[in-house]
């Protein structure tokens, strides 16, 4: 799928950040609006965006907790 297609996005956040530790899923957007939603949420606290393929492949459904969707 490209980043202009819908698809759910996973968004991390960095060392030391208040959801370090955790993970977001933005379900059914774009690239470019799944950022958009997470600054709206979170503002600019988060720090890596990921399509389901590499998030997986990373491993980190099983090393971070899960936040609401958006």
């Amino acid at each position: 799928m490209s980043a202009t297609e819908n698809q759910n996005w996973f968004f991390t956040f960095g060392a030391g950040q208040k959801f370090d530790g955790y993970y977001v899923r933005v379900v059914n957007s774009t690239f470019l609006e799944a950022r958009l939603k997470m600054v709206e949420k979170f503002g600019i606290f988060w720090c890596s965006q990921y399509n389901l393929l590499d998030f997986e492949s990373e491993g980190l459904h099983e090393k971070l907790d899960k936040l609401e969707d958006l």
